[in-house]
């Protein structure tokens, strides 16, 4: 890969997060410990805002290896989405038994590691739950609602739960979140590859994850910035933000969506071909500015999902 150390556009998130932070601090005490659906909803949130904080002060050097969190914060919106349309009781159940189910095949895995690797070291035997029972619960629950054909999974697989909410535009959403982030956590060679920096084709060639770590950091920055947004659109009648919260998401959306590069999968430098939006360019990305402040309107004054949808309708 030819070597381009102009980083990604993005700004002062932290300056931009600040309105949240008192929010995020109130949100993440909670006085009603039993209701498991609400808290697992507040600590997922808690989550997103400390990893977009997190992003926004992360130097490039080590952005790679905190990319992979976006995965399971985009997972997390889209099974609370889907829960979300159902009455407190149910969501309850739901919660109580994934909790249960989890719980028991994490201490099986953990008590066969512990066995073969610390056999001498002390640990907590396999949780004593009747996982069937649990399983066959979930399980019914998942075919009444969508999935009459589910047999031996507790839970459908995240994309098709996605694919049923917001006319599919969660599914895009994990679909493009789930690519970025998998390549980073199983074996891909672009990916490996991308970390070698140097001429081409006589070299020599250097491998360090540090090399992309302007392309890392903005993608962090953006899509955890995001998928933040996205739980005041889809949670405001669990989380309750004030006017102050939805005027400073208002914002990091405005900016987000005037951002004239997001990082793309698959980029312009690791193919070695020309970037179009250079600093240099200045009329391409001005113009892109002033099409995306037109054509995202929309997003801009309901959100990204609720835009999309009217400009679905809208073709």
């Amino acid at each position: 890969m030819t070597e381009n150390k102009e980083p990604l556009p993005f700004g002062e998130l932290s300056s931009m997060l600040d309105p949240l932070r008192s929010f995020a601090k109130r949100t993440a005490t909670v006085r009603s410990p039993e209701k498991l659906f609400l808290n697992c909803l507040i600590s997922s949130f808690v989550k997103a805002f400390e990893f977009a904080d997190l992003a926004s002060k992360q130097k490039p050097e080590t952005a790679f290896f905190i990319v992979p969190a976006l995965r399971s914060i985009a997972e997390d919106i889209i099974c609370f989405r889907f829960l979300s349309s159902f009455p407190d009781e149910i969501r309850e159940r739901v919660v109580a038994d994934m909790q249960l189910f989890k719980l028991s095949k994490r201490s099986q895995k953990q008590n066969a590691f512990f066995e073969t690797f610390r056999s001498l070291q002390p640990v907590l035997p396999p949780a004593n739950f009747n996982e069937e029972e649990i399983k066959r619960r979930l399980r019914l629950f998942w075919r009444e609602n969508g999935w009459p054909n589910l047999q031996s999974k507790e839970m459908p697989p995240v994309r098709e739960i996605a694919e049923k909410s917001d006319q599919g535009l969660l599914e895009v959403v994990y679909d493009f979140l789930y690519r970025l982030t998998s390549s980073m956590v199983h074996f891909d060679p672009q990916i490996l590859l991308r970390a070698g920096w140097g001429k081409i084709p006589e070299g020599p060639i250097i491998f360090s994850c540090a090399h992309m770590g302007p392309y890392y950091l903005a993608a962090s920055r953006i899509y955890g910035s995001f998928l933040l947004c996205l739980y005041f659109e889809f949670f405001g009648q669990f989380l309750r933000p004030g006017k102050e919260e939805e005027r400073a998401v208002a914002e990091i959306r405005k900016y987000l969506l005037l951002v004239c590069r997001w990082p793309e999968m698959v980029t312009f430098e690791e193919m070695n071909l020309p970037v179009p939006l250079t600093k240099s360019n200045i009329i391409l990305r001005t113009l892109i500015t002033i099409m995306m402040e037109e054509k995202c309107s929309s997003m801009l004054e309901n959100g990204f999902i609720a835009g999309a949808k009217q400009m679905l309708k809208e073709k």
